[in-house]
């Protein structure tokens, strides 16, 4: 782990400071900010609705209608009828990575290979023959081949520097010529146990690598600078901060994202608030410092650990029961045995961690509850939380066992309208069962908002009109039983998003006594028609009292 311990003495003791907050401020007492004339949305069922809140010390400290809180001082701003809600919050984003993407990798988002082989003819002109050059958010589904692209394309484009392009799901990769040899990647090397190489008719690589395969190739690629890793996370967080987020879960955290955020957090300059779950690969480093869920404070904090079962949704590798439609041998990619996860489970939930695992398929994600049930019973704890990642193909047995753990999903709420070319894969009965947010809340499952940046776009009002009308870009209804309310869609992305990270008492609701997080609209959601809830402006992103940004 290349966190110092002079970080993580100083992160502690900001965390010692954040434990010396006072609890809830009783309701009528002086404010710092007063925010008037506005269309509140609370999400707190004592008090649905009001027009007014006021703000001290980072905390709500009164809510309720403009002439009572006006008396209580301090600035005032008119918020001229606008609609605000809780801060957004996403479980399941990746922040610090996605920022390095986003700014240091060539965007390969594009609808034709010629657009991309240009991009990648770019970048190999403006770094030294010999430099990897890598790519993202490419998705076969969206370019003119209609094919995935492989290494004589890129060969083409970039021959001179080894190449790798990441698809949009993150789990599989295409690379060319230069970075196979780099890696020893021939017509010799077998598949790993959890992955899988792309072989043409001849038996050769064709430079497609599956899960586990990826790995050869990918430790290859130089690392960012600690400072443009620190200046990445910013960037991104504040882009964020723009859709109305004010608080993510970044799934599977690595060493880098961790040093990153506790740079630019130890500066002053983390523009809302982060919850990171940890790759399990560094719980053994952290665990010397004595660091486990609950660590930190109320901007940065260690929450869960992050592991893995199967493929991905987008990419078509997820570990179904049945096979996918049109390839009848095809039943997608496990990347653990039951054993290996069961020992991994364990190991992380004896040590303090809260767990989170991502299954996608319905094998993957009985696997995963498994493994939950066998680490209760040898280390009974109260209230784990147990989590799985994105959880996206269910059934009523699945349901009956989450409920009956307290696990919470974390399901992918923008996939439907931004992956809907995929869908005809896994065919119409089985979308009734997928993102089944309708059949979660039902069974009485705290599920939670997210998107999985990159892989699903971030803005939580996407992901809420998705969650509520099951349209794809494409105008057709994918899973329409599983469609939600408008006010539950809001509470997935509020409420739930502060349980999965054990902030009930602190997030989630516009409540005297919780954080001043909020979010203010240029319309409101519940009065829009459904299809023109993307649409509508954040005018502005408050956290801790503070305006993250404002339009």
């Amino acid at each position: 782990m290349s966190v110092s311990r002079r970080q993580i003495l100083a992160f502690g003791a900001l965390a010692g400071c954040a434990t010396a907050v006072p609890g809830p401020l009783r309701p009528g007492s002086a404010a710092d900010l007063v925010l008037v004339n506005g269309n509140v949305v609370t999400m707190d069922p004592r008090r649905p609705r009001a027009s007014a809140v006021a703000i001290r010390d980072g905390r709500f400290t009164a809510v309720g209608q403009d002439a009572d809180v006006r008396t209580l001082g301090g600035e005032v701003v008119d918020l001229g009828g606008k609609t605000v809600l809780p801060g957004f919050i996403d479980a399941h984003i990746h922040g610090a990575s996605s920022g390095r993407i986003n700014l240091l990798s060539v965007d390969c988002a594009v609808e034709t290979l010629a657009e991309l082989k240009e991009r990648l003819r770019r970048r190999a002109r403006e770094v030294p023959p010999g430099t990897w050059i890598t790519g993202d958010k490419y998705d076969d589904t969206k370019l003119d081949i209609r094919r995935p692209i492989h290494r004589g394309d890129l060969d083409e484009a970039a021959p001179d520097h080894p190449v790798l392009i990441t698809h949009i799901g993150g789990h599989h990769c295409f690379v060319n010529s230069r970075a196979l040899a780099l890696a020893k990647v021939t017509r010799e090397t077998r598949d790993p146990e959890g992955g899988r190489i792309e072989r043409d008719t001849a038996g050769e690589p064709t430079g497609v690598l599956h899960e586990k395969s990826m790995d050869p190739v990918v430790r290859l690629v130089p690392p960012a600078s600690r400072g443009e890793a620190r200046r990445a996370a910013i960037w991104q967080l504040k882009e964020f901060a723009k859709a109305g987020l004010t608080s993510v879960h970044d799934a599977d955290a690595s060493a880098e994202d961790v040093r990153a955020y506790l740079d630019a957090h130890l500066a002053g300059e983390l523009p809302i608030r982060v919850y990171l779950m940890v790759q399990f690969a560094e719980i053994e480093r952290l665990g010397h410092f004595g660091l486990r869920t609950g660590f930190g404070d109320d901007r940065l904090r260690f929450g869960g650990v992050k592991l893995y079962t199967d493929g991905a949704i987008a990419g078509r590798t997820a570990r179904l029961s049945k096979p996918y439609v049109g390839r009848p041998d095809d039943y997608g990619i496990m990347t653990v045995t039951q054993e290996e996860l069961d020992a991994r489970v364990l190991k992380a939930h004896a040590e303090g961690w809260q767990v989170g695992v991502h299954a996608n398929g319905d094998v993957a994600i009985e696997m995963v509850l498994t493994s939950y049930e066998r680490a209760l019973r040898a280390h009974p704890r109260p209230d784990p939380r147990f989590r799985i990642e994105h959880c996206t193909l269910v059934n009523p047995a699945i349901l009956k066992r989450m409920k009956a753990l307290g696990v919470i999903p974390t399901p992918f709420c923008t996939y439907v309208w931004q992956h809907c070319e995929k869908w005809p894969a896994y065919g119409e009965e089985r979308l009734e069962w997928m993102f089944a947010m309708r059949s979660f809340l039902d069974a009485g499952i705290p599920v939670t908002g997210s998107s999985d940046y990159i892989p699903g776009p971030f803005p939580p009002l996407l992901g809420i009109q998705s969650c509520v009308t099951r349209k794809g870009k494409d105008g057709k209804v994918w899973g329409g039983s599983q469609k939600i309310s408008v006010e539950e869609a809001v509470r997935c992305y509020t409420r739930h998003g502060a349980y999965a990270s054990f902030d009930e008492s602190r997030k989630g609701a516009i409540e005297a006594g919780r954080l001043a997080d909020l979010v203010v609209l240029g319309a409101d959601p519940f009065k829009s028609a459904p299809d023109a809830i993307k649409d509508i402006p954040v005018d502005g992103t408050m956290v801790g009292g503070r305006w993250a940004w404002r339009r």
